[in-house]
Parts: structure tokens; C-alpha cells; sequence
């Protein structure tokens, strides 16, 4: 009701490219302009808290790899348009080769990956104020002193659960009226689990680099929620991701193998095939539909600061308003604090950031929704 009765321009937007590169890419350049420093390759391991129990002591961070030049430039143009890259620029980096080499994934928790250094922020020395803009699921880790001397935070922490997602984006030779779509609304929240998200995201083609005389018709975008908890196994567990793209390719030929035909009534091989014709799958020197269902995209979203954090009943108070996290010169932000909509959505993380803003500076004094329906 908040977004739908409080919106400014219009409800929703139909995005040309990914997220990442209509939203974020957009912010962090409008920042590096206006002389914010970025430091990448930086990875929190813990955040302490003084004696006192009441304000932060130290931020201790793990250098996972060194920019040659002291900077690194995060982006790539793909047909004029800032993107991020699916794997870093390693000839940026000093132990890019390696990294290169071992095919490592310095964002994975379970990487098999020596850092090669680290740093300690002290308060009042390194920083005077400190925005926490990681995610819930990740903080338990890394604030367990946090936790030790702040009931609150050991009950937001123990009682809010997050969950581990999926997405499949699959490219099509037919474009999806050619499948038999028909309705006018070109996504769905209700589709059959586990796979119940999914959209029309066809125009995105426009940004993708193909050779003109061979290109998709049509992208569909899926997620869904993906069963199990690989949180629980440890770092040192460095084949977890492997077994969890394993798992998520399996639910999605399964699921592509019993429901398109519910959904798009021309995807099947004959009338009234509820599966997919993996031959609609574009794929490129592709010999057969295995080959052109493995080359589509998978993706386990299992990190911690990946998993989706859950609104369940009479837990939301827990959250921690952006403002008020028990702790001097400790400001948070993200769609995991208290705001006014609480679900893990674009709208509550940056509700959440203008609430972070104005506890640090004052500004915005009025955000949009914040007080919707409140007697």
C-alpha cells in the first residue's frame, strides 16, 4: 500500500539493462565524481566494540588483492553503456594472474584464497563515523562482539532469518507470443514453485553484444527460492559453491521439464507439451539440448550478503532503525534496517539510506512514504 499510494512518477519501472547497471553503476559514478574514494578488494572480517559496550573500537579489514596503480576502475563499456563485469579486471591487479589461474572468487565466501594483507581502522583515528551497509545475514560473522555486549543486536541477529535464492536467465530463439503468450503484463510473482518470479526481459537484447546475423529473439529472467542452508558450512568448505550450482541446475531442468507449458502454451515440442523445447534455447554452436541448457545462466545466491532477509511476523521490531543502532559512530543502512516498508526491495534500501543520511547530516528531512498510515 506505501509504494502503491505514495509514489512519485510512476509505480514501477520497466529497467533497459540489469539492476546493476540502470541503478548502482549510475550512484557510484555520481559519487567517484563528487571525490568519494572507493576501495575495492576490501573485506570486512570484524567489527569490535570499545569496553564500554557503547560505541565501536576498531573495524578490522582482509586486503584480498592489490590495484597496480593504487586504483581500480570497476567498470566496462558493452555497446556504450557502464557495466560490471561478471569476474574482476585482473591485469588491475598484482596477484591477478593467479587469481586468474585458480579461478577464484574473491566474492565467495568459500574461497580458496590467502589474503594478502590486512588493515585495522581505529575510532577517532581511521574514522569518525562508520556506515554498516552489509547485509544482515553477513553480520554474524562479523559483529559477534557487537552482539556479546548488545541485547538488541543478539536478538535481531539470532531472530530475523534470510534465506538462500536462485536465478535462471534463459536466451530464446522465439520471442514469447511466438510461445504463446498472450497477456499484456509481461511478468509474473505467482508462477509455479520454486521458480515463481519471472519476466519478459526481451529488451534487453538491444544492450547485449551479438553478431546481428545470429541473436536471440527473446530473455526470460526466473528466481525463485533455493531449498537448503549453505550457510551452515564452513568457509574451509571451498567445493560448497560448485555442489550449490549443481543444485540449482537441477531444480531448473526439473522445473523447466514439468511448467513452461502451463505458462508459455507454444514452448513445447507438440500442443499441450508442459515442457520446454530446449531447441527454443539460443546457444550458439550448441550440438545438442544439453549443451544449450548448460550454456544458458545459473546462479546460486548463497553468500551471505546475497541472501534475501525475511519479514516474519512480529519480528520486524527487531530491526534496527538506520539511526539508532546502539552503538556511537555506528550508522546502517540497507533494506534488512527498520524503515517503513521492512521487505527486501529497492524502495526499503534506499528509504533506508535517506534515514542513514539524515541521522549523520540532517538531510533529507522529509522522505517520501516514511509516514504513510501512521496515526
Amino acid at each position: 500500500l506505501r509504494i502503491g499510494l505514495t509514489y512519485h512518477g510512476t509505480v514501477l519501472y520497466l529497467m533497459n539493462a540489469g539492476m546493476g547497471e540502470v541503478i548502482v553503476a549510475p550512484i557510484y559514478q555520481v559519487l567517484e565524481r563528487r571525490g568519494v574514494n572507493f576501495e575495492f578488494f576490501n573485506r570486512v572480517t570484524a567489527i569490535e566494540a570499545d569496553e564500554s559496550g557503547k560505541g565501536l573500537e576498531r573495524v578490522r579489514i582482509a586486503l584480498q588483492a592489490t590495484p597496480k596503480n593504487g586504483n581500480y576502475d570497476p567498470l566496462i563499456s558493452v555497446n556504450g553503456l557502464p557495466c560490471w563485469p561478471n569476474e574482476p579486471d585482473y591485469d588491475q591487479l598484482e596477484e591477478g594472474e593467479e587469481l586468474r589461474k585458480g579461478k577464484v572468487n574473491l566474492e565467495s565466501r568459500w574461497a580458496d584464497w590467502q589474503d594478502p594483507g590486512e588493515r585495522v581502522l581505529e575510532a577517532g583515528q581511521d574514522f569518525d563515523q562508520l556506515v554498516l551497509g552489509i547485509s544482515l545475514a553477513g553480520l554474524g560473522e562479523l559483529c559477534g562482539d557487537l552482539r556479546n555486549k548488545n541485547d538488541h543486536w543478539h536478538l535481531m541477529l539470532d531472530k530475523i532469518p534470510s534465506m538462500q535464492t536462485f536465478g535462471v536467465q534463459l536466451w530464446l530463439d522465439k520471442t514469447l507470443p511466438e510461445m504463446g503468450w498472450k497477456g499484456p503484463l509481461r511478468s509474473a510473482v505467482a508462477a509455479p514453485e520454486v521458480l515463481d518470479v519471472w519476466a519478459d526481459m526481451s529488451h534487453t537484447i538491444q544492450r547485449e553484444n551479438y553478431d546481428f546475423r545470429e541473436m536471440p529473439r527473446g530473455i526470460i529472467y526466473l528466481c525463485g527460492p533455493l531449498a537448503g542452508d549453505m550457510l551452515k558450512r564452513p568457509p574451509s568448505d571451498h567445493g560448497v559453491p560448485a555442489e550449490a550450482w549443481d543444485e540449482v541446475f537441477k531444480d531448473a531442468s526439473k522445473w523447466l521439464s514439468t511448467y513452461p507449458g502451463w505458462i508459455w502454451p507454444g514452448s513445447g515440442k507438440n500442443a499441450g507439451d508442459k515442457a520446454l523445447d530446449l531447441g527454443n534455447l539460443f546457444a550458439p554452436g550448441a550440438e545438442n539440448d544439453e549443451d544449450r541448457l548448460q550454456a544458458q545462466f545459473f546462479r546460486a545466491n548463497i553468500d551471505p550478503t546475497e541472501r534475501y532477509v525475511l519479514s516474519p511476523p512480529k519480528w520486524n521490531k527487531l530491526r534496527l532503525p538506520p539511526g539508532a543502532s546502539g552503538f556511537d559512530r555506528l550508522f546502517l543502512a540497507g533494506d534488512w534496517t527498520r524503515t517503513a516498508v521492512n521487505a527486501g526491495c529497492v524502495e526499503a534500501a534506499t528509504m533506508s539510506g535517506m534515514e542513514c543520511s539524515r541521522a549523520l547530516c540532517g538531510y533529507p528531512e522529509h522522505i517520501i512514504g516514511e509516514h504513510f498510515m501512521v496515526g
